[in-house]
C-alpha cells in the first residue's frame, strides 16, 4: 500500500480531519446512491 494510503487512513482513523484533508487531492469525486459530490472540501464538510 502506498504510504499517502496509509497516511490517510491513520488520519482517518484519528479524526485529523484538517491533514485528511491536505492528503486528499483536491479534485477528488465521490459518488454514492448517484449523487456526486467534487472537492475535498466538500467531501469533508461535515468534519470539524
Amino acid at each position: 500500500m502506498d504510504q499517502v494510503v496509509v497516511d490517510v487512513l491513520d488520519a482517518v482513523e484519528r479524526q485529523d480531519w484538517s491533514t485528511v484533508r491536505l492528503l486528499l487531492h483536491p479534485y477528488l469525486h465521490w459518488t454514492q446512491d448517484g449523487v456526486v459530490v467534487r472537492g475535498r472540501t466538500k467531501i469533508t464538510a461535515d468534519r470539524p
